[in-house]
């Protein structure tokens, strides 16, 4: 009997309106973080942009669109070398400068109460 009647009144939940749900809901907002290039395996440190979107089709059912822009600090590439029998001395071989723009899609289904 338990068993249905936890049943039942997750049906009522999921038929009835639990709370008012804006359609859409925006945010803006700043990112930092660290990060390694795994290519050269370098670690550095990113600030970014993010612009988020959500339309709420209904109380279980919304999409969320996420547009985040990044920028990560110059990165170098340090090599270590020995000349003339001193100590190994380090050289800078190149800096390497990143940027990512991404674009995410999720649906998302809710159980609110």
């Amino acid at each position: 009997m338990k068993q249905y009647s936890t049943l039942f009144f997750l049906f009522l939940v999921f038929l009835c309106p639990a709370q008012n749900i804006p359609k859409h809901s925006f945010s803006l907002g700043l990112k930092s973080g660290a990060a390694t290039v795994t290519y050269f395996e370098l670690n550095t440190a990113h600030f970014g942009l993010a612009l988020d979107h959500q339309r709420n089709f209904n109380s279980l059912l919304s999409l969320r669109t996420s547009l985040h822009y990044s920028y990560f600090l110059p990165s170098k590439l340090v090599e270590y070398v020995n000349y003339d029998e001193k100590p190994a001395q380090s050289v800078e071989v190149d800096r390497y400068y990143f940027q990512q723009l991404s674009l995410r899609l999720m649906p998302c289904l809710y159980h609110r109460d």
